[in-house]
């Protein structure tokens, strides 16, 4: 493409998110100029870092939902001049209003990074954070989004998606077929952080990732019990147990799902039934980093629920039916899972502040109650309990 004009349109440089630094490694690559709506450059990258011309159609608008209209107003009406490149690459979702813009002979892409999430797969969640007044607005502008999003996309002569889980989800919303581009690492410049925040880990220290919050994106752990081999449960609880994780896996696609394994359990079988992208089988990995790392852990009866609601996790108990009495869900610790129906019901526990409270609250309790103390001590007090039952034992010996 090197005699060709090149032009990368992205929504908007908001902050210093993946999608911006791609746009910028793409101009760097391509000597490509960028469109975007507009450039804060006190929250993201500076404008400097592009090598060509930057062109903004506009100012930041806060007012919610007052956004979307502006942006689409821009990227329709003023963006005339993009007949005068080769090439145009669309990366983001508003900008696809510019389009219509384009000649037939000009090629165009489309890197996808999401597809709109408010109008498909978070439409629910969205929908619950407006009025009842507003409700019916909010559906307008999701139907409106999506006419005017699968009209762009299906415009363009290829689409890239930045992962196999975007793919997924382009071919389930839009049935538009793309091929998976993974965005570039530099991987010398995080070798060095890499290596030091091991061994920060190892000593109790931190490891730090300038990686943007974003409240919607998931990690949800599953502690397995050892149900094949030597069974600790039926057969019954242990296809309950795969029913539910797979149905765990549907309802999460956006979520990361971490599967920790009993060290009985058999690493081959459940590759063997869970196929998703978005799914990390692990069986050497400690349960306390796997607890750590997660939102929210599942599991059978164990005491792997004890140390997550110690780390101050929420916990859910996989129990058909409620058919074992759990000491967690009796003392209102922890949720339950007693139907495949109940599976749809973890994102909204997730999000429901008085739920997560709730079950902190009572974790809390249960901790008091059944525990000693958490102050790390513990071997320390073993030893010296055997040293002084020993000690007596010396002194005056038990009678048997």
């Amino acid at each position: 493409m090197s005699n060709k004009k090149i032009l990368i349109i992205h929504d908007r440089f908001k902050f210093k998110g993946g999608a911006e630094r791609l746009v910028l490694v793409m101009a760097q690559a391509l000597q490509a100029d960028i469109l975007t709506e507009y450039w804060d450059e006190e929250n993201s990258f500076a404008k400097s870092e592009a090598p060509g011309k930057v062109i903004t159609l506009g100012k930041q608008t806060k007012i919610r939902g007052l956004g979307y209209v502006t942006a689409q107003w821009n990227f329709f009406w003023r963006t005339k001049f993009i007949k005068d490149y080769d090439v145009i690459i669309f990366s983001g979702n508003n900008c696809l209003s510019a389009a219509w813009r384009c000649k037939k002979s000009q090629r165009k892409i489309m890197y996808c990074h999401t597809p709109v999430r408010y109008a498909y797969d978070l439409k629910d969640y969205y929908y619950k954070t407006y009025s009842f007044d507003l409700k019916p607005i909010f559906l307008f502008f999701v139907y409106l989004a999506r006419v005017i999003y699968q009209w762009g996309i299906k415009k363009m002569d290829l689409v890239l998606a930045n992962s196999k889980n975007v793919q997924m989800r382009l071919k389930f919303y839009c049935n538009i077929d793309s091929e998976v581009v993974y965005p570039p690492i530099d991987l010398e410049k995080f070798q060095l952080a890499m290596y030091a925040g091991a061994e920060m880990a190892r000593k109790g220290g931190y490891y730090l990732s300038f990686g943007r919050l974003d409240p919607l994106k998931r990690v949800i752990a599953i502690g397995t019990q050892p149900l094949l081999g030597d069974n600790i449960s039926s057969p019954h609880t242990f296809s309950f147990f795969l029913f539910a994780i797979n149905r765990i896996i549907q309802e999460n696609a956006d979520a990361e799902i971490l599967i920790k394994l009993h060290p009985r359990d058999q690493l081959s079988y459940y590759r063997e039934i869970i196929h998703s992208s978005n799914v990390h089988i692990h069986q050497s990995v400690p349960i306390k980093d796997v607890l750590f790392a997660c939102d929210i852990f599942i599991t059978l009866n164990s005491t792997t629920a004890l140390e997550a609601l110690m780390m101050k996790k929420p916990v859910i108990i996989i129990n058909k039916d409620g058919m074992e009495k759990n000491s967690y869900v009796d003392a209102r610790a922890a949720l339950e899972i007693r139907s495949l129906d109940d599976t749809k019901k973890i994102a909204g526990w997730l999000e429901n502040k008085k739920v997560r409270d709730s079950l902190e609250e009572h974790a809390q309790k249960f901790i008091e109650r059944n525990l000693y103390k958490m102050d790390g001590n513990s071997s320390g007090r073993i030893i010296q309990l055997m040293e002084r039952m020993l000690h007596h034992r010396a002194k005056k010996p038990f009678l048997l």
